[in-house]
């Protein structure tokens, strides 16, 4: 359970709820949590943490799942592993609260007439990533005669003009309102076929590298 998901079962528990909850259970819930985005945020995998703190895999996986609590010699040792104190661990974020990002938008020229700007590539889950995108082609424009690939599933949405999406030779073809998914690893290139800009968004997600 993420610490989003916790402070929204607090917010939905009734007064008698709250009451009955066990305090020792939210703490390690909350510590569970901690460590296991510390972790992640360093890029540590469980492996690096457990021999660091002389414990086994299986038992820290367990600790970063809240099943076990963990030894007072064994939060000392994570916390040392994963450069933090031992307070960082239990810290309880304020409920309600929330971080935004502003990120910056990179212009990238495809080809002549076709323009991307990146508008984020952020990290979506533990496992995977996205990239999200604005595009637009001017009249005839296109990503080139060379067909491109990559990781993930893309997923393709008009907003406005016509768009020709060739996938390894077949052609679809979509309008305003119009989306289309497909596996990044085929070579794939996109062109308007309209008689106006064609503006495009597109997703693309693919496995965070271990």
């Amino acid at each position: 359970m993420s610490i989003e998901n916790i402070n929204k079962n607090l917010l939905a528990m009734t007064k008698k709820q709250k009451d009955i909850i066990d305090l020792n259970e939210l703490v390690m819930l909350y510590l569970a949590e901690n460590i296991k985005n510390i972790r992640k945020a360093n890029k540590q995998t469980l492996e690096e943490v457990s021999k660091k703190v002389s414990v086994s895999k299986s038992l820290l996986s367990q600790i970063e799942k809240g099943k076990v609590n963990p030894s007072i010699n064994t939060l000392w040792g994570i916390a040392n592993a994963l450069g933090v104190s031992v307070g960082d661990l239990f810290e309880v974020p304020k409920i309600g609260t929330k971080k935004f990002k502003i990120e910056p938008v990179s212009k990238k020229i495809i080809s002549e007439g076709t323009t991307y700007y990146i508008l984020s590539l952020s990290l979506i889950t533990n496992k995977t990533l996205s990239e999200f995108v604005y595009a637009t082609l001017e009249l005839g424009s296109s990503t080139g005669k060379k067909l491109r690939s990559h990781a993930g599933v893309e997923t393709v949405i008009v907003i406005e003009g016509r768009l020709e999406i060739n996938l390894a030779g077949k052609k679809y073809f979509l309008k305003k309102d119009e989306s289309f998914t497909f596996p990044g690893n085929i070579p794939h290139g996109l062109k308007n076929i309209g008689t106006k800009k064609t503006i495009i968004l597109f997703l693309t997600t693919h496995e965070r590298e271990k």
